[in-house]
């Protein structure tokens, strides 16, 4: 039982034999739709473009490999759409990690920023009490109970 058109089962043939023009002859045929389909979902033009090489690159490396009673185009959408898939996949994957790596620099940032704001501070607080007379600094120096402040 045939499940498609003799053209389709000849490029199969074909692309098993090496026929550089049967390969030419399928991109002309999918390679615009299968671009259409990787862009709906990457809206990126340079990896739509990708995904289709790299489909045309899987059915031109693996066309031993290729059964004559199935059709061409399905398995160039197979591939096209896994591709997509781990290419979106990569992508969030991608923006998770990067907005990680933010919000952790962002946390060690604001941590040392705020030990030299504190350290700063400390230092401007040592002048000040310093710069104060003797019987003041004595004041500022003990607290109820006796313990110093500074």
């Amino acid at each position: 039982m045939k499940l498609f058109e003799s053209s389709e089962e000849s490029y199969a043939i074909r692309l098993k034999n090496e026929d550089q023009s049967a390969f030419r002859e399928l991109y002309n045929i999918y390679g615009k739709r299968l671009y259409n389909f990787a862009y709906r979902f990457l809206k990126n033009k340079e990896q739509s473009e990708e995904i289709v090489q790299e489909s045309f690159l899987s059915l031109w490396l693996n066309r031993n490999k290729l059964k004559e009673e199935y059709p061409i185009g399905p398995y160039l959408f197979t591939i096209g759409r896994r591709l997509t898939l781990n290419s979106l996949r990569q992508a969030a994957t991608s923006k998770e990690s990067l907005e990680k790596l933010w919000g952790s620099i962002t946390y060690l940032h604001n941590e040392a920023e705020e030990q030299i704001l504190f350290n700063d501070l400390q230092e401007f607080a040592a002048t000040a009490f310093n710069n104060l007379p003797k019987q003041q600094q004595l004041v500022f120096r003990l607290r109820p109970g006796g313990r110093p402040i500074l």
